[in-house]
Formats: C-alpha cells, structure tokens, sequence
C-alpha cells in the first residue's frame, strides 16, 4: 500500500478484509510503502499505527514500513520500547525517487554517455559559474536566495526559482493551513534569517524565474520544475549549487536532485541534510574535496552547516573560472561520475539494494 505518512492509520483501515484475514492467519504480511517519503518521525504518529492495527487485530510483527528516512527505525524503536511494546512494526529503509532517477533518464545510456563526455571534453567557455533549481519556496532554499541577492552572487548563476506564493505549493493561499507553515514564516525563524531576511522584497520582486528571466504561465512553470537532464545549462556553467528539499540535524535522506549535478559533470555544494555527501558517496560516487571545502558536511548544526557550505560555495566561485577546472584530477573525478551514472548506480540497486530490501522484507514476516 502507498499513502500520505500522516494518514498511515487510515490506510490501515481501508485494507480489504479478505487480506486482513491473510495477515491475521500468517498467510501474507502487509507491506506499507512509503518509500516516496520521507517525512519526520513522531511518537503520535506511531502510536496511530498502532491503535489502528490493535483495532484491527493485526500483529504489527506481521506489518512492514518502508520509507526513505533513515532515522525512522531508530526513533520508533526507542519509542516502543519505552512503552514496552510485545510486538513492533518492522521498518526498513529504500530510496525510491533515487532509484526512479536512475533507472529511468536514459533509455540508450550508451549513446548518452558518449554525448555527455564529448560535450565536457570539448567544454571551454563558462557564461555563468553555476545552476541552482530552487523551484519550491522552501525556507532553506529563501535563505541561499536572499543571501546571494545581499552578496550580489544571484547574476553569476542560471538560478530557478517559483516565487514566494506562486509556486505549486500554495500555501499562504490555502485555507486552514497556519502561517507558521508560510514558507516565509519558516524561513524568519530560522537562526541564519537575520542575516538576509531584508533581502525578501527584492526577492519577491523577481517573482518566477526560469534561469535568470521572469516566466508566466503553465507551459513555463513546468519547465521550471523539472531542469531536462540534456539542457545545455550544464554545459555553459561550472557547478551546481544543490538545495535539497529540507537541511535537519541528522542524514534523514537524500533525494535525486545532487544527481543531476553529477550525471552532467558538474562538480556540486549540497544545502541539505547531515553527511548529505557521505550518502552520496556511499551510492559509489566521488566528491570534491580536494577542490572544494567539504567539511561543511561534517556539522550537526543545520544554520552552521548553512553557513559553512556558503562560505565553501563563495571560495569556489571566485576560483571555478581559473584554471581548477582544467584540473586533470578533477576532470577524472568529474568524468567518473559521468559514467557510474549511466552504468553503475543501476547495477547497484539491482545486485545490491534491491536485493538487500528483498531479503529483509521476506525474513521480517516468515509465511506460516
């Protein structure tokens, strides 16, 4: 079953009876998959997992969670046993956007690959040092925003961005959502605010961008959301700026969008999550390091981390048009990246992940 995470509960209870009697006889298990999530864990939610499978008469032993954040296990079974808990959910971890991504982008990856590399090879004027895609006004992403409009960083990009209101989500527009969910109003509380937060006018003044023009209308708005991984962008730019949909105190999950970066050579800085690189890594590709200060990566701190991935960003934008780009170690890296996202990263879920998540969903509900 797939579903909202909030409504968990509710899905539950929509099951048709036939396989709620499978589950209950030990025929089948239920499998929830909310691999496209990965929404925050909280203890009022687990406990409406619960209430609903004891209403159910489901042994939640026999009831699989899959979701893309990666502290969820962890935080629900500290919760359960808390409240010593006899039996408990198993929850397991997949990236589903991720391996939609790969798997998915190219239909002749061959044929891709030799493009994309002749295209780099033959790479020697910059018209901008990067790419930033910024479509929904989250606060993080209002934060870099508003600070490159204060450090007058914005025309040395291709930058998209939605709007504060106009975007898709809507949400100072829908009715009974409270304007503590304003994405401005997110952004204001956060510590790194003060520092730019008088940038919001100028802001709202380019109202939607599409690479550094002002765009109307449906047609516009869909190229907006979704850069086409063939654009040219990549190749008249150095680097990717990569504003990942939310920047917690933990490696909660990583989403498809520094990919784009990487399957384009472009060498990337993550605003997002704890040890967002090293998830990148762990997927098999390389970082930049020893051209870009990565350390930023390494603090807990969500407003430090902002502020030293900023810093990071500024130093490599006043050196990307000199000659670290022709740097022969870092093409090799860049190249690397190219070619494991044509080839390896499907390799990898279908020999690895894929098997992994198989093997654990058939030894957590056993079939009597």
């Amino acid at each position: 079953m797939r579903g909202s995470d909030t409504e968990l509960d509710e899905y539950l209870r929509v099951v048709p009876s036939e396989h709620l009697q499978a589950v209950r006889s030990g025929r089948a298990g239920l499998i929830l998959d909310h691999s496209r999530e990965g929404t925050a864990y909280r203890a009022d939610r687990a406990a409406a997992w619960h209430a609903a499978l004891s209403e159910l008469a489901i042994d939640p032993s026999r009831v699989i969670y899959v979701t893309q954040n990666m502290h969820c296990r962890a935080e629900y079974l500290a919760w359960a046993t808390t409240h010593s808990l006899p039996q408990k959910l198993h929850v397991l971890t997949y990236d589903y956007y991720i391996k939609r991504f790969f798997s998915r982008s190219w239909r002749k990856p061959s044929d891709v690959y030799v493009r994309r590399k002749a295209n780099f090879l033959r790479k020697r004027i910059i018209e901008r040092n990067y790419i930033s895609l910024n479509y929904k006004p989250r606060a993080w992403r209002i934060a870099l925003l508003t600070h490159l409009i204060r450090d007058g960083l914005w025309d040395d990009g291709f930058i998209s961005f939605g709007g504060l209101v106009e975007s898709d989500l809507k949400i100072v527009k829908r009715e009974g959502i409270p304007p503590s969910l304003d994405p401005v109003s997110q952004f204001l509380k956060l510590k790194i605010s003060p520092e730019s937060e008088k940038f919001l006018g100028a802001l709202e003044n380019k109202e939607k961008v599409y690479f550094g023009s002002k765009v109307h209308g449906k047609d516009d708005d869909t190229k907006v959301r979704t850069l086409d991984l063939e654009s040219d962008l990549f190749q008249r730019s150095a680097f990717s700026l990569i504003t990942e949909t939310e920047m917690q105190r933990f490696a909660r999950r990583l989403t498809e969008k520094p990919f784009k970066a990487l399957a384009n050579c472009h060498p990337l800085i993550v605003f997002g999550n704890y040890n967002a690189l090293e998830l990148i890594r762990r997927l098999g590709f390389l970082t930049f390091g020893d051209w870009i200060d990565e350390s930023y990566d390494t603090i807990r701190s969500p407003d430090k981390r902002f502020r030293s991935a900023y810093d990071a960003f500024r130093d490599f934008n006043q050196r990307c048009e000199k000659p670290v780009l022709q740097d022969p170690a870092l093409r090799e890296v860049l190249l690397f990246n190219l070619e494991h996202s044509m080839f390896g990263v499907q390799r990898l879920f279908s020999d690895v992940f894929d098997r992994q998540i198989q093997r654990q969903v058939r030894e957590a509900v056993p079939f009597q």
